[in-house]
């Protein structure tokens, strides 16, 4: 249940993986959390049971039309890695190592040699570095765990600012290869690099990364590790393979590229989390290389589901799409239990940082959500609609507030390790109200639906209503109007009388399940 996943740096551990199981077993056994994790993994096995159930009662035509829909975008996809070395794309990877705690370490140099991480002892962490790592103490760990782990174990402050000024400076390495380079946070980095090796022939993508890290060093004083490959999942997994302050290049031919994820552990994949790697596993898909072996038993997952593995399994990427925020919000672990006395100042203050945070993205909130977690890390929401868009904070704390009272009135003994405010996203009030007023003169005004005069706006047309009495006097005459235009009904000797249209195998009387079948299956 707390099985430990590998990262860069545990395979010189000073304690083995089996004794670090058990010291994380003894320290979570009788908490709520572990109980939470208990829960948790009876459902997931009993989840797992019923795939390989599924799996088993497959009928051959199941298994078949599998199997001919996996060579088939398999095929698809090999054409498609052949076309992209035809267009000699590269792409890089750049990954700093244990970023936060470099920064910690080049800032404060007695840190060096020691093991260090940032966070708190009662809260969770969020970088360790290879010393830390040598004892499986890791991102996302208990701060508590993490010192059962490594008694001596240095715990450092999270400081945003300067990780991020940090970030700043070696963009300037991304940008000299790649303007258009993709920040995926403050200390990863994924760039093009096909144009720059385009204008340096006598470079190879190995001189590319080296270049890059060697200016990210010069400008940060900081180490990191790089990628290379056909894709940008092939050149992030690359990034991890030689850390720290590595580079691992896949070869630029369809080859290289499909036997470096032939061999790969599904687990490395970006997208595969703990759970779905049980599900697969139950399967017995455990390599990259057993997806197209097998994809027999892909035909219990959904189909985009099938095309999805298929694809991560061969190392392309997902198609790109523009993304836009649907939501945004902001939640807080609390070290103590929270009681109904001290949440109300809690919302308040979630309220505030919720506001800070519409109004540095431009945007305003539709429905508000208040979230949850009680002392058993059960999860809870409730919602509501609010009368208008806003991003003001007195009116998403009133939202907040009304909800908080709902679940306080229904809720005997209210407890909370967690508490949230999310807000689903409309547009900005100021762009709103301009792009309104440019459909508006478009259309030449809004009309009064009674009379069809117009006016500039809505506000006006409910005016002219409220002030007039417009319409009125006309109500009954326009549903007379309606009623008279209504189209007469057939009788039932018109209705046996109409032809009745037959297309494909009904006209020789025979029935298929194509005739039936949405056009967007595929009925094998």
């Amino acid at each position: 249940m707390f099985g430990l996943r590998e990262k860069a740096g545990m395979s010189q551990a000073v304690i083995s993986k089996e004794d670090a199981e058990r010291i994380i077993y003894e320290a979570s056994k009788d908490s709520p959390f572990f109980k939470a994790q208990q829960r948790k993994e009876e459902e997931l096995k009993a989840r797992c049971a019923h795939v390989v159930r599924r799996a088993e009662s497959l009928l051959p035509v199941e298994k078949s039309g599998a199997i001919r829909h996996a060579e088939r975008e398999v095929k698809s996809l090999l054409s498609t890695l052949a076309k992209d070395v035809k267009g000699a794309r590269c792409f890089i990877h750049i990954d700093m190592d244990a970023f936060f705690v470099q920064v910690e370490e080049r800032d404060n140099p007695s840190l060096r040699g020691k093991p260090v991480v940032v966070g708190h002892p009662r809260s969770i962490i969020s970088t360790s570095n290879y010393e830390a790592r040598k004892y499986h103490v890791r991102s996302a760990m208990a701060g508590f765990i993490a010192k059962k782990l490594c008694p001596d174990l240095i715990f450092c402050e999270l400081r945003m600012k300067a990780y991020a000024e940090v970030s700043r400076l070696s963009e300037q390495a991304y940008a000299a290869v790649d303007p258009g380079y993709e920040m995926h946070s403050l200390d990863e980095a994924s760039l093009d690099a096909t144009e720059y090796l385009a204008r340096h022939p006598e470079m190879t993508a190995d001189d590319v990364c080296e270049q890059i890290r060697a200016k990210v060093f010069e400008l940060t004083q900081l180490t990191c590790s790089a990628g290379s490959g056909l894709s940008r999942l092939a050149a992030k997994i690359a990034s991890d393979m030689r850390k720290p302050n590595g580079q691992f290049p896949i070869g630029r031919s369809v080859h290289a590229h499909v036997s470096f994820f032939d061999g790969l552990p599904l687990k490395k994949i970006t997208g595969v989390g703990q759970v779905t790697e049980r599900i697969l596993a139950a399967l017995g898909l455990v390599t990259c290389k057993d997806v197209r072996d097998q994809p027999h038993q892909l035909a219990v997952l959904p189909l985009a589901s099938r095309d999805g593995l298929l694809r991560l399994s061969l190392g392309i990427d997902r198609p790109r799409q523009p993304v836009h925020r649907h939501s945004m919000g902001v939640e807080r672990t609390v070290s103590a239990t929270v009681n109904k006395e001290s949440v109300w100042a809690f919302v308040e203050g979630l309220a505030g940082q919720l506001k800070s945070r519409l109004d540095a993205a431009g945007v305003a909130g539709e429905t508000m959500c208040f979230k949850w977690k009680d002392d058993k890390f059960r999860s809870f929401t409730r919602q509501e609609r609010m009368p208008q868009q806003t991003a003001d904070r007195d009116k998403l704390l009133d939202a907040a507030n009304r909800l908080l009272g709902k679940v306080l009135a229904e809720t005997d003994n209210f407890t909370a390790r967690l508490i949230g405010l999310q807000v689903t996203l409309g547009a900005s009030c100021a762009e709103g109200e301009r792009l309104k007023s440019t459909l508006v003169a478009q259309a030449g005004g809004v009309a009064c639906p009674c009379c069809g005069r117009r006016f500039a706006s809505e506000h006006d047309v409910d005016g002219h209503i409220e002030m007039s009495g417009c319409g009125l006097e006309k109500k009954p005459r326009t549903r007379a109007k309606a009623k008279a235009k209504a189209p007469k009904a057939k009788t039932k000797t018109e209705l046996k009388e109409r032809p009745v249209k037959r297309v494909g195998r009904a006209k020789r009387g025979q029935t298929s399940l194509k005739d039936f079948a949405p056009k967007t299956y595929n009925i094998d």
